[in-house]
């Protein structure tokens, strides 16, 4: 069985778990951008954020290392409507994941609007696609300012970042807004470590070479801008190979929600990096490398505990090992909101920065009905 029963208490104790105020560490843009249009919201600019309980906030010390994860499109909002997951759940459940892997410096969730429109006509999927793009900007500008600061006290401090969906392009816009940064670059400073962890983004994002990206028409069927109206999609290798020392994707051929004929292929007519892995003949970076982890998730189609099927499952369907895309951070027990039942493919990610192999996984059953 896939049960590891992990209890709030064990998360408590280590460092990842909250701060003295009781609230977790949080980096926010919400309620910068018009989720119905994508642009900047008055009062707001392309690099600013709210930080609240971050470690060098709270204290002169700053960690050893530190985590930044952030969530995909169509989180938070209503549950059902103009969302799929909530953001607080999701970065709880990472941290009672991180935490089954003995894991115990700090967890930041850095949350954006990603609760655009869901609908049909893709609107909704491509405005998310640019409000995540404008996003990396911000992250940024929050990784320099946690950086200078420690700096500062002459303290050394490593950053690692994970990407969750289409959180992998609000990291990797934000590695490249880095690239261009005058002051990150005469600081050398670098990011220890990025993990991609079921990428929505094109399979070729990660090249070096802009060429390979691909310019889709504005129009198909008559239907306006549904491959890549803002001119979104990049060639993030240069500044992957400059920023970064270590650089993972971790992708799932069984993945059934970017497999889905209705969502990424549909709008973008392109593969998902989070799906198959990098376009076969790109010039990745030297820093990239790819894990399938398709044998790392529990054929469940709960990965929040809340009685409900993930997208895109639906009462009484057969899910098997690997299927579920939200179950890259864990599944959470419904029956006791304080335990696991499976820590996803974050077991990889901890053995990654160990320098470890992570522990093979055996599921029974390997198929489940929702």
């Amino acid at each position: 069985m896939f049960t590891l029963l992990l209890s709030s208490t064990m998360v408590a104790r280590g460092q990842t778990a909250t701060t003295a105020t009781g609230s977790p560490p949080l980096v926010s843009t919400r309620s910068n951008f018009n989720r119905g249009t994508g642009e900047l919201l008055r009062g707001h600019n392309s690099t600013d954020y709210k930080a609240m309980n971050v470690p060098w906030l709270q204290s002169s010390q700053c960690p050893k290392e530190m985590v930044v994860l952030v969530h995909g499109i169509w989180v938070d909002g209503s549950i059902g409507v103009n969302a799929l997951e909530d953001s607080s759940e999701i970065f709880d459940r990472a941290r009672m994941s991180l935490a089954h892997n003995h894991y115990t410096n700090p967890l930041v969730g850095f949350s954006w609007d990603s609760n655009t429109k869901i609908s049909p006509d893709g609107s909704g999927w491509n405005i998310g696609k640019l409000i995540a793009k404008d996003n990396g900007p911000k992250l940024a500008q929050f990784i320099l300012d946690y950086m200078n600061t420690c700096k500062q006290r002459n303290q050394d401090t490593k950053i690692r970042l994970i990407g969750h969906s289409m959180g992998a392009r609000v990291i990797l816009s934000a590695l490249e807004s880095l690239d261009s940064n005058q002051q990150w670059n005469r600081n050398k400073f670098k990011i220890a470590s990025v993990h991609l962890l079921g990428a929505a983004l094109d399979d070729e994002e990660v090249s070096k070479n802009i060429l390979y990206i691909v310019k889709n028409p504005m129009t198909l069927f008559e239907l306006p801008g549904w491959f890549d109206p803002y001119g979104i999609k990049s060639a993030y290798g240069k500044a992957i190979e400059d920023v970064v020392l270590r650089f993972y994707n971790l992708y799932d051929p069984q993945d059934k929600a970017l497999g889905h004929p209705q969502l990424y292929q549909f709008y973008d007519q392109d593969r998902p990096l989070g799906l198959d892995g990098s376009q076969r003949g790109i010039a990745v970076p030297s820093k990239y490398i790819q894990i399938n982890v398709q044998d790392k998730t529990a054929p469940l189609c709960d990965a929040n505990g809340d009685g409900r099927p993930d997208y895109p499952f639906e009462s009484g369907s057969e899910v098997g090992i690997g299927d579920n895309h939200a179950g890259y951070i864990g599944f959470r027990d419904p029956a006791n909101h304080n335990n696991l039942l499976d820590d996803g493919a974050i077991n990889v990610v901890v053995s990654n920065w160990n320098n470890s192999t992570a522990t093979q996984k055996h599921f029974s059953p390997e198929t489940t009905t929702c």
